[in-house]
């Protein structure tokens, strides 16, 4: 992830040029490192592709050479807000509820990945999680600005949803040892708030336990806009469009090839051994969640697929533009008027030809002695700011 690291680091440079707090060519300077290292990503991504081509049919992969368009692995600095029907709990209220509903044994580390909220919510009830000030998402070249995800909750009794402060790990949804499922639609907004759209796609369907049918199992079902895709040798199978395993792949000694604590657990190499993919095909997508007989399910969305050798397509840097005002004014009717508007201009005349001085660079305003135009403020040169009414 260390081009990802650099790009935000390059995304808060380029922030603080367009406040004026950089010069073009310090920030052109950065930009083209963070340019070179993009270029040498997106290599190393078409090769990868490229040698996917030999592996579609081994143990770990998916049996096409599919890219990841998607950057989405982690925001721990996000903040979030809800709306919507249900009823908020303090965390000694949740803990009370499981402690007493649920026959799982359920940890304080179960309770505290990371600041979280914990809502109870009736049968067939939506609510909404949106998050803000993101820094490490992005689609393609795009930069994910708000995340909205939109649950609605499918079950036949009022459960606990336990909803984390970074949107990458999400949920933990609590049933209370019966049947339970809801359905969750993630929307990702740009810098102007307007939808992104999420086409080619790979969503991670990870960590879907199972004990074997008839027993507890967990499973994702109901693809709008998703096209489920399985992993060369995993537990989960495509059983009429819901992504479950059917047999056991919780106990070596019950049946499953490893251990669940060999296979689900985050970087393990054996983690699409309970896993699938979600491929994006269409518009407004969503899916529905759910376990059978089960009593909690920790629902972790983002993009961080388990099959191997799926490389994570390079998001390129923005590059730097002009930011600039036009700093002077022209009377007119005994009131100064801005040339700060898209029909104002300064222009200079040399040797019969008028070229066009109108910009200003903002970094330049108020900067002794900087900037193409400047007023004389207490014996020094100042670059001049905006004059004039609108």
């Amino acid at each position: 992830m260390a081009y990802i690291d650099d790009l935000v680091v390059y995304n808060e440079h380029l922030a603080n040029y367009k406040k004026g707090l950089l010069s073009l060519q310090d920030i052109q300077a950065k930009y083209n490192i963070i340019k070179s290292a993009y270029d040498a990503e997106m290599v190393k991504y078409d090769k990868a592709l490229q040698d996917l081509q030999a592996l579609l049919n081994t143990e770990g992969y998916i049996n096409r050479p599919l890219g990841q368009p998607l950057v989405f692995t982690s925001e721990p600095n996000a903040t979030k807000s809800f709306s919507g029907d249900f009823q908020y709990m303090t965390p000694a209220k949740a803990q009370s509820i499981i402690t007493t509903n649920t026959i799982h044994t359920v940890t304080a580390d179960d309770l505290n990945k990371g600041p979280s909220d914990y809502l109870w919510v009736d049968p067939g009830r939506t609510f909404t999680v949106t998050y803000t000030n993101l820094s490490r998402s992005f689609m393609e070249s795009t930069k994910i600005e708000k995340i909205v995800y939109t649950i609605t909750h499918l079950g036949v009794r009022s459960c606990m949803f336990h909803v984390y402060q970074d949107p990458a790990r999400t949920i933990w949804f609590t049933s209370f040892a019966g049947d339970g499922k809801f359905r969750f639609r993630p929307a990702f907004y740009d810098k102007g708030g307007k939808v992104i759209p999420l086409a080619n796609a790979l969503f991670a369907l990870n960590s879907l336990n199972s004990a074997g049918t008839g027993l507890v199992q967990e499973y994702v079902s109901n693809f709008s806009g998703i096209e489920p895709i399985t992993i060369n040798g995993s537990s989960v199978k495509n059983q009429n469009g819901t992504l479950i395993a059917p047999t056991r792949n919780d106990w070596k000694h019950l049946g499953s090839r490893w251990d669940a604590q060999e296979w689900d657990v985050f970087g393990s190499p054996y983690e699409w051994y309970g896993a699938g993919v979600g491929l994006v095909n269409a518009d407004n997508p969503s899916l529905v969640v759910g376990n059978l007989k089960g009593g909690d399910i920790w629902f972790s969305f983002n993009g961080r697929v388990s099959s191997k050798g799926t490389p994570t397509k390079p998001s390129q840097p923005e590059a730097p533009v002009l930011v600039a005002i036009k700093p002077w004014a022209i009377r007119k009717s005994g009131t100064f008027k801005t040339l700060n508007r898209p029909s104002g201009f300064f222009k200079r005349r040399v040797n019969g030809s008028f070229t066009d001085k109108s910009n200003q660079h903002v970094y330049d305003i108020n900067k002794p002695n900087q900037g193409s135009h400047r007023i004389r403020k207490t014996s020094v040169w100042t670059g001049q700011n905006k004059i004039g009414a609108n």
